[in-house]
């Protein structure tokens, strides 16, 4: 006997459903209109918005690669210092106080289509604040990324250390001209690194924090690696208080190298015997840049002198040569 599948009596005839939203009736695909306006969240969707301690946010791009702010919460708005938007200013840009890391993270979104992670460091006030942020893409109907939604866990800590309750130490890391680090003994780990190191490689805190060993000695001038790797290991035998010091090359962010020289010193800690690498490098690049033009002058100066010297040796003696060479035809002559 042939069985049917039980079908509820109170189901309604399959032949009276309504078509799919991309069918129609003659079962070819419909264009559907990519959505263009942001709907706002319902109130209870927009609660737990304005509630939540994470940094959320909804960017819409455009077809120049630019980034409207269409929603974000309080959070957001304190963390990177942007004003209450008002009820006119349904488009607002992506203002400039937003890192240019975020920007670029929201790029890397919206042309790949998958989703991106972004470790951001911010240091408005006392505290430093630490923000994860993953963002994720959201694809339109035409394939292409319509908008970009993100969260941002928020971490804080206290930036004073101990023994700098005044903060005489973290003053020193923010307004010298060197980079300041501090590393553990395999060099596998960055245990401090101030903001200086942006200025000087053009890289952020967090992306140098988030580079392996090896891509680290890649960043090195493969004529310098040598060197610098037998400096590391003469410190792995360094005694307490001596210093040690190297000059390298480091490849900038944007492909030029620059000249560093670096004193390390060896810490090892009384209580739990940890060794911490502690230096700073010094950008010497303009330093040996203007000596070397200054040798070329030396050089050229001295040219010119030698050049200046002949010339006058060579403007007495030609005189006398052709007197003698006259005499010496007048005394044939008259022989």
């Amino acid at each position: 006997m042939r069985r049917h599948p039980i079908i509820d009596a109170d189901a309604p005839d399959p032949r009276a459903w309504s078509q799919r939203p991309e069918e129609s009736a003659d079962h070819k695909p419909m264009e559907t209109k990519p959505q263009t306006e942001w709907q706002k969240p319902s109130e209870a969707l927009r609660s737990l918005f304005e509630h939540s301690r994470d940094a959320l946010f909804v960017v819409r791009p455009d077809a120049s690669e630019q980034f409207y702010l269409e929603e974000f919460n309080p959070v957001f708005a304190q963390l990177f210092g942007i004003g209450p938007r008002a009820e006119s200013d349904s488009h607002q840009l992506l203002p400039a106080t937003i890192p240019t890391r975020f920007t670029n993270a929201l790029l890397r979104c919206m042309r790949s289509g998958a989703p991106a992670r972004l470790n951001l460091s911010l240091a408005p006030a006392e505290d430093l604040i630490r923000c994860a942020f993953l963002i994720t893409p959201m694809m339109g109907a035409d394939g292409g990324v319509e908008w970009i939604t993100g969260e941002g866990q928020i971490s804080r800590s206290d930036q004073r250390r101990r023994g700098d309750e005044d903060g005489v130490q973290d003053g020193i890391a923010r307004t010298t001209r060197d980079l300041l680090y501090v590393f553990d003994r395999s060099m596998t780990r960055s245990l401090f690194l101030n903001e200086r190191v942006h200025a000087v490689l053009g890289y952020a805190v967090d992306e140098i924090r988030e580079m392996t060993q090896e891509t680290l000695k890649g960043m090195i001038h493969a004529d310098d690696l040598p060197r610098v790797v037998a400096h590391y290991q003469k410190l792995q035998a360094l005694p307490p208080g001596a210093v040690v010091s190297v000059e390298y090359r480091v490849r900038h962010a944007d492909g030029h190298y620059v000249l560093l020289a670096s004193n390390d010193t060896v810490l090892r800690t009384a209580d739990t015997g940890a060794t911490k690498i502690i230096g700073c490098a010094t950008d010497i690049t303009d330093q040996r840049h203007a000596l070397a033009e200054v040798r070329r002058s030396a050089n050229s100066c001295c040219a010119l002198r030698t050049r200046n010297a002949a010339g006058s040796r060579a403007s007495f003696t030609t005189p006398h040569l052709s007197t003698w060479s006259r005499s010496g035809s007048i005394l044939r002559a008259w022989s």
